[in-house]
């Protein structure tokens, strides 16, 4: 025999759902965005001030493994790709809201 069909609770307003924007106030919940925006460019200099210090010791003489110093390289590089792509996309929905506003 088939089963009943169940019906799906109803949505219900956030405050009433408990979701994140209404436990801090009407802000998102987790980190805000400035500060997750500031560590991914912190993140980002430090991977290439890494890569650059790997790179001066490699070229200065000191042992190191080459495939340290490329992995390094290549590490900085896709993590400063990463930065300017979420950047892209930052002035992309910029443009958007004001041109929806126009």
């Amino acid at each position: 025999m088939i089963a009943g069909i169940s019906v799906p609770t109803p949505l219900r307003p956030p405050e009433q759902a408990g979701s994140p924007l209404a436990a801090a106030g009407g802000q998102p919940a987790g980190e805000p965005f400035d500060n997750m925006l500031g560590k991914l460019i912190k993140d980002v200099d430090h991977a290439q001030k890494a890569a650059d210090s790997s790179l001066q010791s490699l070229a200065a003489g000191e042992p190191h493994e080459l495939h340290e110093v490329v992995l390094k390289l290549e590490e900085a590089d896709l993590t400063f790709k990463m930065m300017h792509e979420i950047r892209d996309k930052l002035v992309q929905a910029y443009k958007e809201i004001i041109s929806l506003q126009s």
